[in-house]
């Protein structure tokens, strides 16, 4: 898609760091707090999701930080 920068995909160890198996994940911060970002499409339609972990530092579930 013209405009729209390529993204390197999640390699297998950023998935198992980030606990996250699903396809839609597009990257993760790397800066210790824990943001990751998961891209969803639909025919023309597409939603972006940012997400952090409930409890930062431990192993927790994610919450939605913002959307687009």
């Amino acid at each position: 898609m013209a405009g729209v920068p390529r993204r390197k995909k999640p390699t297998p160890e950023e998935r198992r760091l980030a606990s996250v198996a699903l396809a839609s994940l597009s990257a993760c911060s790397g800066t210790g707090v824990g943001f990751c970002r998961f891209d969803y499409r639909r025919d023309l339609q597409r939603l972006s999701v940012v997400t952090v972990p409930s409890e930062p530092g431990r192993p927790s579930v994610a919450r939605v930080d913002r959307w687009w």
